[in-house]
This record gives structure tokens, C-alpha cells and sequence, in this order.
């Protein structure tokens, strides 16, 4: 898995990081927590790929499948949904992703689920003309600390 997202963000090897990540998917005998987490990271390499709709339902289930044990893993893929939607220019996703991600934000406190947040609310910004992003950008920056500006 992490070879695969290693690959994922150097040019020119799409083909070994998705071999890689598919290997990963292949793999059998893990608890239903390492499970859930694997298919989430996994998702992560997809999503650089371009493979977005496959990235998508990995991080959904991930999501799902942590809300029972980790608020913050669930939010963290909650987040990643919200960045693959904007990497594959879909503002009516990323608002749905950003909601579910806004709900998520008061049972977490981490500074690096806030810096991803951030980070959605400023690929958002190219959205800002739409109302719906924009009320999802501003129900976001409203649970951010103060410490984490953003766009």
C-alpha cells in the first residue's frame, strides 16, 4: 500500500503504483480495523491516480467502517473524500463530502485533521460562486481553531 501511494505521486509509474494497490486490496487475514484502514489508504493512492470513483466508494466504506472505532480515522477519510471530489471537479460531491465532514469535526480534536480541512476549504475557493459550496466552505471554516487560517 504505501509503495503504491509512494508511486501514485511520481509521473511516469501509474502502472507499477496501481499494481501495487491492487496487490494491497488482495490482501487477506487482517482484523476488520487494519481492513478498513488499508482500503482507505489505498483509496489515497486511487485518488492521485485518477481513479475517483473507485477512491471515492474505498474512502465511504473506510469511513463507515471506522465510525465504530476511531473518530479520527473516520474524519480523516472523510476529508480525503472531500479531496478527491475536488480532484475530480465535482463541487455537488465535495458539498456532500464537506457536510459529512463538518458533522464529524466537534468529536475530533487533531491538528492534522484541521490541516486538512484547511485544505479543502481552499480548493474550494474555485467554487466559491456556488452557493452550496459556499455555505459548505463557511460551515467548515467555522470549526476550524483559529490558528488554522484558511481561504
Amino acid at each position: 500500500m504505501r509503495l503504491g501511494r509512494a508511486l501514485a505521486c511520481i509521473n511516469g509509474n501509474q502502472r507499477e503504483a496501481r499494481e501495487a494497490l491492487d496487490r494491497a486490496l488482495g490482501t487477506s487475514g487482517l482484523s476488520p480495523f487494519a481492513e478498513a484502514a488499508l482500503g482507505g489508504d489505498v483509496a489515497v493512492g486511487l485518488s492521485r491516480l485518477g481513479h475517483y470513483d473507485q477512491a471515492d466508494r474505498l474512502l465511504r466504506e473506510a469511513a463507515a467502517a471506522m465510525a465504530q472505532w476511531s473518530p479520527l480515522f473516520r474524519a480523516q477519510y472523510l476529508g480525503r473524500q472531500a479531496q478527491t471530489a475536488v480532484r475530480a471537479d465535482e463541487p455537488a460531491l465535495a458539498v456532500h463530502h464537506m457536510h459529512s465532514l463538518t458533522r464529524a469535526l466537534p468529536f475530533v480534536g487533531s491538528a492534522r485533521v484541521n490541516t486538512r480541512v484547511a485544505a479543502v476549504i481552499t480548493a474550494t475557493a474555485k467554487w466559491d460562486r456556488i452557493p452550496e459550496v459556499r455555505t459548505a466552505r463557511e460551515s467548515l471554516r467555522a470549526l476550524l481553531p483559529a490558528e488554522f487560517p484558511s481561504a
